[in-house]
């Protein structure tokens, strides 16, 4: 039996895959930084088209809010005039009609009349400068 031993140099087998290993370990760390930055790129891009979506979306839903507090605001006024208006047109015509009873009466009835009217204005005068926030 023979033993045969080949030596062959480390660089004749070894160099070139080491060779290619490199290139390609430089290679792939070229790729994987690119396609970091464009990563980061898009993902900048996108973050700014929706955080400007977010401040429209905000924008549009604090007018909104502004217009139902206007429109509330604006019912609120319409009901308080509507029943300033009933609470002042009911005296009003309660004076009319007594000046009317007047103008046909006795003078018995009339001073029971002329009170009566006294006390409707009084209460016509005192409604409307308490819904005008003003103390008698």
């Amino acid at each position: 039996m023979q033993v045969c031993t080949v030596i062959v140099p480390y660089h004749s087998i070894w160099g070139m895959t080491e060779k290619r290993s490199q290139m390609t370990l430089a290679v792939l760390i070229a790729l994987g930084t690119c396609m970091g930055l464009v990563g980061f790129f898009f993902i900048i891009l996108l973050t700014k088209g929706i955080s400007n979506e977010m401040r429209l979306r905000a924008s549009l839903i604090q007018q909104l809010e502004e217009t139902k507090r206007a429109e509330s605001k604006s019912n609120h006024k319409s009901l308080v005039f509507a029943n300033m208006s009933h609470d002042l047109r009911t005296p009003l015509a309660a004076i009319l009609g007594l000046i009317d009873l007047c103008d046909a009466t006795e003078l018995s009835e009339l001073e029971s009349n002329l009170i009566q009217m006294k006390s409707c204005a009084t209460n016509l005068l005192g409604k409307a400068f308490f819904e005008l926030g003003f103390d008698l």
